[in-house]
């Protein structure tokens, strides 16, 4: 990760990805979606990032197969109704949905994780609550409502 001490940064990273994608043994990856790929690319970087910083200890090579979970940023994923596509999928995925589905401006990234012999998706979304204002308080002294 480092080169001559070194910091290499997320952009060399991303391309050395494309680079390592575009070698004929591994070109079998341009068949899945790129968004989980870069998401597993950006949590190495911060993982030898705080290694290298002494915040953590160095990050441990998963083995081919081990990713229990994968994570798809909003480029990664469609929705329509109650209907998930992932990128590069063909069909949707069939999905119980226990909650009223958020909207998509509001679901920030949907991981897929494996349980055993089930898949699971956790969806992340954001809830933006309006806070009313309130009366600004008034001077002790003189019983002036301040300004804002």
């Amino acid at each position: 990760m480092a080169r001559e001490g070194e910091k290499i940064s997320y952009a060399e990273i991303s391309a050395r990805l494309t680079k390592w994608k575009n070698q004929a043994p591994n070109r079998w990856v341009k068949a899945y979606s790129s968004v989980p790929l870069q998401q597993i690319a950006r949590q190495l970087h911060t993982e030898y990032h705080a290694f290298l910083n002494g915040r953590s200890r160095e990050p441990a090579p998963k083995e081919h197969g081990e990713q229990e979970q994968l994570v798809y940023s909003r480029a990664g994923y469609y929705l329509k109704g109650r209907e998930v596509k992932l990128a590069k999928h063909k069909e949707p995925l069939d999905i119980m949905w226990g909650l009223e589905r958020p909207g998509r401006d509001d679901i920030t990234s949907i991981t897929v994780i494996r349980e055993h012999d089930r898949w699971k998706l956790w969806i992340v979304a954001e809830e933006f609550v309006e806070v009313p204002r309130q009366k600004p308080p008034e001077c002790g002294e003189c019983g002036r409502v301040l300004e804002d």
